[in-house]
């Protein structure tokens, strides 16, 4: 199999499961978007070497060089660029390139946008609060909605970017949380009575991102959940199906 050593982009929870169980068997790399997400890998305590930053094509064609025998993509199902971004600097380079894939959620009666400008269309059109919970990249599109200051909430997570973005596109700080999810259908309940919320804006992360969670508490409290599609994904792997692939190369 030649090299031992092994890069996993892994911003997702299954993806630092993945580290963490293959870091006795190779010398895994796991890169990271931001300084938190790579906290969360630090803090398996394993024998990882963990890298933060987000890396265009060109950076990731530079590490790649270290001589990793392939590259694990378990970044978030909505991070087109950067999956694109790997899968291009892997085939450029030659080195196997293998996707970790999350199933997708029984939607049942939710409303399907194909992104955020599309749910924001549809919420152009009704009255009552929004509850935003795919992240700050996705705020601006609903500023176009009407009273967007009073009717917009958002939840993301806790990073000094999140809370200056709010700050600067004035959203006020009464209608913000910053927390690491996923969280619990009560939880999720909780949050949606006390804001008085009629849409919940989501993106289906599957059972690891709280999905079903956040589904079951709209459906609870009678409200409209909004979920943004998935990208089309490349051919892939379930968590399971990859770590006895890998593991088996290992043993050949």
């Amino acid at each position: 199999m030649g090299s031992r050593k092994l890069l996993i982009f892994a911003g997702t929870t299954e993806g630092r499961l993945l580290a963490s169980a293959l870091s006795g068997t190779f010398q895994v790399t796991a890169c990271a978007a931001t300084e938190y997400g790579a906290s969360l890998l630090r803090q398996e305590g394993k024998p990882l070497r963990v890298l933060s930053g987000r890396l265009d094509t060109s950076q990731i064609e530079a590490l790649l060089r270290e001589g990793f025998f392939c590259t694990v993509d378990a970044t978030h199902p909505y991070a087109r660029e950067v999956t694109a971004n790997i899968r291009k600097a892997c085939r450029d380079r030659g080195v196997p390139y293998y996707r970790l894939l999350r199933e997708e959620s029984d939607l049942g009666d939710a409303v399907r946008a194909e992104d955020a400008a599309e749910a924001a269309d549809f919420l152009a059109e009704k009255s009552g609060n929004v509850l935003l919970t795919t992240g700050s990249k996705e705020i601006e599109p609903f500023l176009r909605l009407q009273d967007w200051q009073d009717r917009l909430y958002l939840r993301a997570l806790p990073s000094p970017e999140n809370l200056s973005k709010c700050a600067r596109l004035g959203i006020p700080l009464s209608h913000i949380c910053l927390m690491q999810g996923p969280f619990s259908r009560e939880l999720e309940r909780g949050f949606l009575l006390h804001w008085q919320i009629r849409y919940v804006v989501m993106k289906d992360s599957g059972r690891e991102g709280g999905t079903q969670e956040k589904l079951l508490a709209a459906q609870d409290c009678g409200v409209q959940a909004v979920v943004l599609c998935r990208p089309p994904e490349p051919d892939g792997f379930s968590l399971a199906a990859l770590e006895r692939l890998l593991t088996a190369e290992r043993s050949d």
